[in-house]
């Protein structure tokens, strides 16, 4: 190549451009390792894995200390993608805490999502586990493939094939308290039903079609938080049985309160701890920044206790040296070249080595060297922080999954009032927004029923609107929520304003009764709940909660949402801010229509085959 294309191409391209590693890279199938980058935190994390194989040990806590910007999530990559690679462990990841005074079923959900993620034979962890159910009992050594396929083939010609199979290893495995799991997990291979699986096994109901067609039953909202957790450690003794397991808790810091009192990073401690004394086989890796160490963890009332679990091994990460900027910087360079089928004049070309070593000895993290070659890679002018959001706002828009936020209560919730937080001051649809109340009082009757509440000024008069996410699948939830939006004296409210993407069951009278009552009596509103309105607002706040890591301010964000006009042109705060049509509106899905998978058109042989329990044992 010339001097003059190399140039160009340098111009065009940064491959420094992002420098960070995010949850979605952690669970992503590229990653750009350097393995001399702290190689002792990784190498005792799988040492103890080692371990855990050769029955030397059976749980280990490890918490990962690091300095900001150090590398902890790199280093939970690194171990992430190995483990996929051998195969030998199945890798569970929470970085999103939702409700903290539950976290046990937010850490089922991160769960489920984890054990969602491809494995190590290039289908879902959970297929793995079924498949590693499936063969236990039949002493086989078929791969998930192989049922997948079985039953793809089987299930459409006798659905109460699978329940057949459950019978059959619950009576090998005598020790299962709740054969419903077991039953939830072989329906991962399907493909039709494995999203409606999954979301059962993450704790959520579903509708009374769906429940009754796998037949799952639905849990009792009251019971939740100790059903989570038992059916976490029944999962978890699944696992332990053929392979280790693997919890990293990352993304510990952060303003969050409990209702107790405590912090983000002690709520996960203390779980961190329940969670050492219940599981089989495994380790627990904790990533936190060293002041949140020192100044909460270390500060709780069980902290002795605590440590002694979670914090079995306590490891330093390390800042960058010399070589490890140039290791660092030269890798980055060849995956970029090598792309690009160019050689350069030097590995390290345009950077000058003895430069990149001074920069490793200012006791600089790995973001600060390749924050630092980003800004000083040659003729790329700087970034300005307006095009930085853009960038940010548009990677975290493109891997947004309707699945992943339309039935996640908290995570809507969130979006929507960063969204009216813009707003406040503002004058839309002849309402000004004054401020955002995220606590609905009183609490112990609203039960986060109503998510928040907005205070206007509308015509000079006073309009409290309290927003009610009523995603559940039954009748029971839907009504339990309905019944406090209805309440307007109770909890302050001047309308209401439920959010719904779904219709309502037919046979859920009252819950039928109750909206009636709020579009024609109380003047309340039910606006479209759209996929194409929520994922804007889902995008820039996952970008705002992840500011530090895209290197960029909140006044940044703020401007970009200002002058994009994502809050005030979006059609969802201008329904909820508008007069109501008191019309529920006209495009509502079916319970189950929008997570069907496109597998599903393949198998369509609706006949019935009373044979074939034995087919699994013939293949």
């Amino acid at each position: 190549m010339s001097n003059d294309a190399l140039q160009e191409l340098i111009q065009n391209n940064n491959p420094f451009a992002e420098y960070t590693i995010r949850t979605q890279d952690i669970w992503g199938k590229e990653f750009l390792d350097e393995p001399s980058l702290n190689s002792h935190a990784s190498d005792a994390v799988f040492n103890c894995i080692e371990q855990l194989e050769n029955r030397q040990i059976n749980v280990m806590g490890i918490t990962l200390r690091a300095e900001k910007g150090v590398g902890k999530s790199h280093i939970i990559s690194r171990i992430r993608h190995r483990l996929q690679a051998g195969g030998n462990a199945l890798f569970i990841y929470m970085g999103n805490y939702g409700n903290l005074n539950d976290i046990r079923s937010e850490f089922l959900k991160n769960l489920a999502t984890s054990l969602k993620q491809t494995g190590s034979k290039d289908v879902s962890q959970w297929q793995e586990l079924a498949a590693d159910l499936l063969n236990d009992v039949y002493q086989k050594k078929h791969l998930p493939q192989d049922f997948i396929h079985i039953f793809s083939l089987k299930i459409p010609k006798n659905p109460n094939f699978i329940n057949g199979l459950t019978d059959k290893i619950c009576t090998v495995k005598p020790d299962i308290n709740n054969p419903s799991i077991i039953q939830a997990i072989l329906w991962t291979l399907s493909p039709a039903h494995a999203s409606f699986a999954i979301n059962w096994l993450a704790g959520n109901n579903l509708s009374q079609i769906k429940s009754e067609q796998l037949g799952l039953p639905n849990s009792n909202q009251a019971d939740r938080s100790i059903e989570s957790f038992d059916n976490t450690r029944e999962i978890l003794s699944l696992i332990s049985q053929y392979k280790s397991t693997i919890v990293c808790f990352d993304q510990l810091e952060g303003v969050e309160i409990s209702d107790a009192g405590f912090t983000k990073a002690q709520v996960v401690a203390n779980f961190g701890m329940d969670l050492y004394n219940n599981i089989h086989r495994g380790v627990l890796v904790t990533a936190v920044y060293r002041e949140i160490w020192t100044h909460q963890i270390k500060a709780l009332p069980s902290a002795e206790a605590v440590v002694d679990r979670i914090g079995q091994q306590v490891i330093d990460l390390q800042f960058m040296n010399a070589d490890g900027a140039v290791a660092l910087v030269k890798r980055r360079l060849a995956n970029f070249y090598q792309d690009w089928q160019v050689t350069p004049p030097t590995e390290l070309y345009p950077f000058d080595e003895l430069t990149l070593r001074e920069k490793g000895k200012e006791k600089a993290s790995a973001r600060d060297v390749l924050q630092w070659c980003q800004k000083n890679w040659h003729s790329v002018p700087t970034i300005n922080p307006e095009t930085l959001v853009k960038t940010a706002y548009e990677k975290e828009l493109s891997i947004l999954n309707a699945k992943d936020f339309m039935d996640d209560k908290n995570k809507i919730s969130k979006a929507l009032t960063f969204g009216f937080d813009s707003l406040v001051g503002k004058t839309l649809a002849g309402v000004t927004v004054n401020s955002i109340d995220r606590h609905v009082a009183p609490k112990a009757t609203n039960r986060n029923h109503i998510d928040f509440r907005i205070l206007c000024t509308e015509n000079c008069q006073d309009v409290k609107i309290g927003v009610a996410i009523v995603q559940y699948p039954t009748g029971n939830g839907i009504q339990a929520g309905l019944s406090r939006l209805v309440k307007y004296q109770e909890f302050d409210l001047t309308r209401g304003c439920l959010l719904r993407s779904k219709e309502i069951s037919s046979s859920a009278k009252k819950a039928h009764d109750l909206v009636s009552k709020l579009l024609n009596e109380l003047g309340g509103e039910w606006p479209p709940l759209k996929i194409a309105d929520l994922k804007p607002l889902i995008a820039i706040h996952s970008v705002f909660e992840s500011q530090e890591d895209y290197d960029l301010t909140e006044s940044d964000i703020r401007k970009f949402i200002e002058d994009t006009g994502l809050a005030s042109e979006n059609l969802l705060l201008l329904d909820i801010l508008s007069d109501p049509s008191g019309q529920i509106p006209d495009d509502l899905v079916k319970e189950d229509e929008e997570y069907i998978s496109p597998e599903l058109a393949d198998i369509v042989d609706t006949s019935r085959d009373s044979q074939g329990l034995d087919l699994i044992a013939s293949i």
